[in-house]
């Protein structure tokens, strides 16, 4: 059966998801993209222009996925230790559950590609109104900012905050998913504890 137009740019998007988790960005040539994806070598520049294109979309389809799993029964009116917990369970099972997205972007924010975007789009970006009140966005980030103000982390930078959580956090699930540690829900909820003690004042 031949694939559509969009099946076969939905097909490129994931061979390059799945080959950069397995071998990184520079051992992974457009030819092996399209070899994975089952388009022609030189079709492959039809959907996108260049290999940087294509890695930035790869990104951006993990990101929507993530971001609606972290918004699915996001308790907003709850405190924020129950909102701390929702993302990182949430992000934690996202990981778990799909590791070649989670190999990929841990060689997209290591490499020069995402380290603008983890930079000025994930750990610096600005959660209040112009007029400073409010929160444009549910997010993490705005999570962190609302804790310090309200005294109940500790008063270090945002992204202090963030590097602990999503550094313990990525470490724990990349040995989950290489067989070093076994992560059941008991477990993920003693790792988030851990890092909540480790942001909260005593």
């Amino acid at each position: 059966m031949t694939q559509t137009e969009p099946e076969k740019r939905r097909a490129i998007v994931r061979a390059t998801i799945e080959l950069v988790a397995e071998r990184g960005f520079h051992a992974t040539p457009m030819s092996m993209i399209a070899a994975r994806a089952g388009v022609g070598a030189g079709s492959i520049y039809r959907y996108f222009a260049d290999k940087k294109i294509l890695i930035h979309e790869a990104f951006a389809e993990i990101s929507a996925r993530m971001r609606a799993a972290m918004a699915d029964g996001y308790p907003k009116n709850a405190s924020i230790r129950r909102r701390f917990d929702h993302f990182f369970l949430g992000l934690s099972h996202f990981f778990i559950e799909n590791p070649s997205d989670f190999g990929f972007l841990r060689q997209y924010f290591d490499s020069p590609f995402g380290s603008a975007m983890r930079r000025d789009k994930l750990m610096e970006q600005r959660c209040r109104n112009s007029d400073g009140e409010g929160c444009d966005r549910e997010s993490f980030v705005c999570l962190v900012e609302e804790g310090i103000d309200s005294g109940l982390f500790k008063n270090i930078p945002p992204l202090v905050h963030l590097s602990i959580v999503f550094g313990g956090l990525t470490s724990v699930a990349r040995d989950h998913i290489l067989g070093f540690v076994s992560l059941d829900a008991p477990m993920i909820q003693s790792i988030a504890d851990a890092c909540w003690d480790a942001l909260a004042h005593h």
